[in-house]
């Protein structure tokens, strides 16, 4: 579940939150690994986590984005049944209903107008494996917590 007013994302009964608040030090002892991220500068690194069970019953992974000790985004992929967890079995039909799956998913928590919506804590996108050249790329639902503008001025403060 992604709570709109604290933009937690909620998993396994509860059990597990993750949110702006979230730390690599949180995520010890819960299997966590590293991952390849954006890696846009050396003081970002990727954690991924597997076995995620929404309220709903769907199943996802995350790679959660850290820029220092604090969480820039979650990037969520459901998982299982139909939808592969990795590239190596790619379909763009099936990928196409990966991404049908993530928007509807947002939906029902957020609303119809969840795309348009910017939140205190940051805003929630469905990008789609849909691509011009056919490469074939997984369909994610990000939840952005900090932009890269952000970012970007974070990392000028650390050179200046």
């Amino acid at each position: 579940m992604i709570d709109p007013s604290t933009g937690e994302l909620r998993f396994n009964d509860g059990a597990l939150s993750l949110g702006p608040a979230t730390s690599p030090a949180m995520l010890e002892g819960l299997g966590a690994a590293d991952a390849e991220g954006p890696d846009l500068v050396p003081s970002m690194r990727t954690r991924f986590l597997a076995g995620l069970r929404s309220d709903q019953g769907a199943v996802f992974s995350a790679h959660l984005d850290f820029l220092k000790d604090q969480l820039t985004a979650v990037r969520l992929m459901a998982v299982g049944g139909v939808y592969p967890p990795d590239l190596r079995d790619w379909d763009l039909k099936r990928e196409m209903a990966r991404h049908d799956f993530h928007c509807l998913w947002v939906r029902k928590q957020l609303g119809w107008l969840w795309r348009l919506r910017r939140y205190p804590w940051g805003r929630v996108q469905a990008l789609c494996g849909r691509n011009l050249d056919q490469t074939p790329r997984l369909s994610i639902v990000k939840v952005a917590y900090v932009e890269f503008e952000a970012i970007e001025a974070a990392v000028a403060r650390d050179f200046a």
